[in-house]
């Protein structure tokens, strides 16, 4: 097989076995909490060498399992979601139309606090600073 790797290609499934099914449940959300963080971390990278392709399936991902996630896996999601927004407006777009369908979503923050995150204005604001600065240093991309 020849060229890149699709985006599906790059997704690595962890599987998580154990007897006691409260275990596996804590295993299982600190790790899908632990991707999507650095989910999140590569999307604030300008040079971060996945290609919008490859964020725009995690938008995929994200549209259809943010709101059933566990509340410690929401806010890396939500991060993750806002991250990726943040990109391109193309991926603007297409992150908040998801951020939009999905609504403020309860999170749990590390230190057990419940609160609501709201993706959508984030996007915006993360967008609208991308588009000063850039008129700002004369900087006339798409990732600003």
């Amino acid at each position: 097989m020849s060229g890149s790797p699709s985006a599906r290609d790059t997704v690595v499934r962890v599987m998580i076995v154990d007897d006691e099914l409260e275990l596996t449940e804590l295993l299982s959300a600190a790790v899908t909490e632990a991707g999507w963080h650095v989910v999140a971390a590569l999307s604030m990278r300008p040079g971060a060498a996945a290609p919008d392709a490859w964020f725009a399936a995690r938008l995929a991902e994200l549209d259809g399992g943010l709101a059933r996630a566990p509340a410690s896996v929401r806010g890396a999601m939500t991060v993750a979601l806002v991250g990726i927004g943040s990109r391109s407006d193309a991926l603007a777009a297409a992150a908040l139309e998801a951020a939009n369908r999905v609504g403020p979503v309860e999170v749990e923050t590390p230190d057990g606090q419940r609160r609501v995150l709201d993706a959508a204005p984030a996007i915006s604001r993360a967008r609208a600073q991308a588009r000063s600065r850039a008129d700002r240093f004369g900087m006339h991309r798409d990732r600003a």
